[in-house]
C-alpha cells in the first residue's frame, strides 16, 4: 500500500531530521569540540554525513512514489 509506505518514509525522515539536528548541535558546541577526542569528533562528522545521505535517499524515494 503506497499510503502506508509514504507514512513510514515520512516518519523515518522525521527521525533522521531530529538525529541530524542533534548531531549538528553537538558539533556546534565549542566545549564538546574542544574536549572530545579526535576520533569522537570524526565519528560524529561521519554520522552526520551518513544521516544526510540517508535523508536524501529517503526523500528521493518518497518523491518517486508520489
Amino acid at each position: 500500500d503506497l499510503e502506508l509506505e509514504r507514512k513510514r518514509l515520512t516518519k523515518e525522515l522525521e527521525k533522521i531530521a531530529a538525529d541530524i539536528i542533534r548531531t549538528e548541535t553537538k558539533l556546534a558546541n565549542q566545549d564538546f569540540v574542544a574536549h572530545a577526542p579526535a576520533e569522537v569528533l570524526q565519528d560524529e562528522q561521519n554520522r552526520r554525513a551518513a544521516l544526510l545521505i540517508k535523508q536524501s535517499k529517503l526523500q528521493e524515494t518518497l518523491k518517486n512514489i508520489g
